[in-house]
């Protein structure tokens, strides 16, 4: 027992001394996004082995150390944004109790820490290091990548053969992360055109690539996603006839997009020719694919997983328990019985058959107090449009829960950095926030 002490007092004092060093945040935190986006293409074009992808776990522990030595939760409070902050630990306190009540094995937890806080740790991460004026060069780089993207699926529908869901352009044989990267790119070059820090072409070039992607890897949600987008930008910037052009000619892409999309796959354009298709195809279970579906799956959870009890209602079966891997003994009795049912293809399944109701509305608080956070703070930064961006991102991501597992696998990264932009945006008005907040307290005691 002393023995075990004494290693982890020594492997404590390593770990500060790593947070002391010189090895800065932010070079791991970018590593981080940029192998998130090139490590499918190394594994399917240039035949990596597919372990490869557990590099960025090592990363993320890095980054661990040195955020909390960096202050992350003080750059949250100052700016008023501590609710993010309490809703990430209230969701961890939370999962860990249902897993301890359930008496998860611990390597299943620690599984599913991995799985389900890497994005949250690489978020404060981008929000911590990422500077405001790094952004426009970023997204200059991304918009390469997009087309770059955009080239490789044709390569790989053209040539390869491949089709569907097997096309990902640079995020491999998978259309897992297309849909993510066309919300990140339309939205930020539709509001940085707005608000003339973008030109017209990069708009035309962003738009109309994520349209081809979505058409060529059948994402249908992609178009659902940029009418979204369209409609929240225009909430929060006010109408003008140059932003009607603007929405007009996105539809017309979108048209496009959606004949493209009949001509390759006619029974998915299909899904978006009405408000009843769309209905349908979100209320919809295949027996040879998700044999749940991705709008009213919990109360046939209820009924088919947690026997109808209100303990397993709001607890579920424990964090962690419905894991699994390729590793044997990181998979759970549970997923062997029941994981052709696929409930890991999407967020919201997964969470609430391990977490319950509670879990499942403390995980969906972390967004929502993103959310108000960024429109409270909107108006403390006179050159908002990266806020913008951000509550355009954050509504999606919102809906992504129910629309796949994008928030659970490797290209959650992507994601939490979409979200992340907006609170980067915040990093020079804590004077200005805390300039308000003293007048206000001043006015209420003058009252």
């Amino acid at each position: 027992m002393y023995k075990f002490g004494k290693a982890v007092s020594e492997f404590g004092k390593k770990v500060y001394k790593f947070a002391d060093s010189e090895i800065p945040g932010k070079a791991i935190m970018y590593s981080i996004l940029c192998y998130t986006i090139i490590m499918e293409t190394l594994i399917s074009q240039f035949h990596f082995p597919t372990e490869i992808r557990y590099f960025n776990d090592f990363l993320v522990l890095l980054l661990i150390p040195l955020i909390l030595k960096d202050g992350v939760g003080d750059f949250f409070r100052k700016n008023g944004n501590q609710a993010v902050v309490i809703s990430v630990l209230v969701f961890l306190c939370i999962s860990l109790f249902t897993s301890l009540i359930n008496v998860v094995s611990p390597l299943l937890v620690l599984w599913a820490l991995r799985n389900t806080f890497r994005g949250v740790v690489f978020f404060f991460a981008a929000s911590l290091y990422i500077k405001k004026e790094d952004l426009p060069k970023l997204f200059d780089i991304l918009l390469v990548v997009q087309a770059v993207n955009l080239l490789l699926a044709i390569y790989q529908y053209a040539v390869l053969h491949r089709d569907r869901d097997d096309i990902g352009g640079i995020f491999g044989y998978s259309n897992a992360a297309v849909n993510l990267f066309n919300i990140l790119i339309t939205a930020y070059f539709f509001v940085c055109y707005l608000k003339k820090k973008e030109g017209f072409l990069k708009l035309v070039i962003a738009c109309l690539s994520s349209v081809l992607m979505a058409s060529l890897a059948e994402v249908k949600a992609s178009f659902i996603f940029i009418v979204l987008i369209s409609i929240v930008v225009i909430l929060l910037t006010g109408f003008s006839v140059k932003k009607l052009l603007i929405v007009v000619g996105i539809i017309c892409v979108l048209i496009t997009g959606i004949l493209l999309m009949e001509v390759l796959n006619p029974e998915s354009a299909h899904h978006l020719k009405s408000l009843k298709a769309i209905i349908e195809y979100f209320t919809a279970s295949y027996e040879s694919g998700y044999r749940l579906p991705r709008l009213g799956s919990f109360s046939i959870i209820e009924k088919l997983f947690l026997n109808d009890s209100i303990f397993s209602k709001l607890f579920g079966i424990g964090f962690g328990n419905a894991e699994t891997s390729k590793f044997s003994f990181l998979q759970s009795e549970f997923y062997l019985k029941y994981g052709d049912y696929n409930y890991r293809w999407f967020t919201h399944q997964w969470i609430f058959i391990e977490e319950g109701y509670i879990g499942f509305i403390s995980y969906l608080s972390i967004f929502i107090s993103m959310l108000i956070c960024l429109v409270k703070n909107r108006k403390y930064d006179v050159d908002n449009y990266n806020i913008i961006v951000a509550i355009c991102t954050v509504i999606c991501c919102i809906a992504i829960i129910w629309y796949d597992a994008a928030l659970k696998i490797d290209m959650q990264y992507l994601a939490y950095f979409s979200m992340a932009i907006g609170f980067v945006s915040l990093k020079n008005q804590n004077i200005v926030y805390l300039q308000h907040k003293l007048l206000r307290n001043g006015c209420k005691k003058a009252k």
